[in-house]
């Protein structure tokens, strides 16, 4: 059943839909009256609704019954440098199916792709709609979300119960297994660095930080993009799989 993220209140017995979503129920689904989908808000509460009536440019539909939650009690964001665009919009495809609740797009010293103010703009708008429709595509309740740009040092760390960064230098074997069966984090952050690795400086910073902590990734060295689905299938197989 098709899934679709309105900013809507849940509460509502009819909730308008028009738009790029309205196109794709009526034109794309061919979605006819009674035809049912899923609903989900911006908090993550997700409704089954049937449609009640076209118009030109929007439909109607009426919510029939609230669905349960699956969200989970812990979140994990993702802080990734900016990488080439097709592997960065990958990144942001397979994250969100894994289950990231949030990317952070990072300018990092030794990225090689460099935005200006027009093209961020547009690009932010791009990548927040391939993570609605890896959201939707994957069945989530929460939609996931890119946040605009920023530099490591803009970064709130405090918020973060735990700073995982991803290092190929760090070649402590089970570290990170360990990490996460001897305390159950609830709020995560993913830290990974663009095809160069990390700068000098940058290493001494997530340093000195004192929630970082240095992981390896195994005996190979991972893509930027494929280091961050590496992670991600790891702490939520742990968080998710092993309870």
């Amino acid at each position: 059943m098709q899934r679709y993220f309105r900013d809507f209140d849940i509460n509502q017995n009819t909730i308008i839909i028009d738009g790029d979503d309205f196109h794709h129920i009526k034109n794309v689904m061919r979605s006819k009256v009674n035809s049912e989908l899923v609903l989900c808000d911006l908090s993550g509460n997700c409704c089954l609704a049937s449609i009640q009536s076209f118009n030109e440019k929007s439909l109607i539909c009426e919510c029939k019954k609230l669905l349960p939650s699956d969200n989970n009690k812990f979140t994990i964001d993702i802080a990734q440098a900016i990488i080439r665009r097709e592997r960065f919009e990958y990144m942001l495809q397979k994250s969100t199916e894994l289950g990231v609740n949030k990317i952070i797009p990072v300018n990092m010293k030794n990225c090689i792709v460099k935005l200006d103010g027009k093209k961020e703009e547009k690009k932010i708008q791009r990548w927040n709609t391939i993570a609605k429709e890896a959201s939707e595509q994957s069945h989530r309740n929460k939609l996931a979300i890119v946040s605009n740009m920023t530099t490591l040092k803009s970064i709130d760390f405090n918020e973060y119960d735990v700073i995982f960064v991803c290092y190929e230098k760090e070649n402590e074997s089970n570290k990170l297994k360990s990490i996460v069966q001897s305390n159950k984090y609830n709020k995560i952050l993913i830290v990974v660095g663009p095809e160069g690795g990390f700068d000098q400086s940058e290493v001494e910073y997530l340093s000195a930080l004192p929630n970082s902590e240095f992981v390896g990734l195994g005996k190979r060295i991972l893509r930027s993009e494929t280091a961050s689905s590496y992670i991600l299938s790891v702490l939520f197989y742990e968080y998710e799989m092993s309870d």
